[in-house]
């Protein structure tokens, strides 16, 4: 009986750490995404549109290889993932809008939509 009971703490105490663990890498590449468009606006507000290019360049990268990825399997298992899987496509349309602003070099709009994609 003892044994059956530490087995079963040590499976929960796995399980919760597998889940903790997604939890924090996803909080990691998100920050690292947020990191990436803040840079997008500072850039921006210094005219400097080869670096707001760059640092869109890296925040698109965080968001189709890891944040998005991290999201969609996340919804799997964690309802906590719900609200950002609902906002999948309107954080998407706000990267492609930034991106047509930088495009254009039309700084009017890329600040709002940089703050709605974080």
């Amino acid at each position: 009986m003892k044994k059956i009971l530490c087995l079963g703490t040590l499976l929960i105490l796995l399980f919760f750490s597998r889940f903790s663990s997604a939890q924090e890498k996803f909080i990691d590449v998100r920050q690292n995404m947020a990191d990436s468009l803040t840079g997008v606006k500072t850039a921006v507000k210094a005219g400097d549109w080869t670096a707001a290019r760059r640092s869109f360049d890296k925040a698109k990268t965080a968001w189709t290889q890891d944040v998005k990825p991290l999201i969609t399997e996340g919804v799997k298992t964690d309802a906590q993932f719900q609200e950002y899987f609902n906002r999948i496509s309107e954080v998407e349309a706000n990267m492609d809008a930034v991106a047509a602003g930088l495009e254009a070099q039309k700084a009017d709009d890329i600040e709002a939509k940089v703050n709605a994609a974080i």
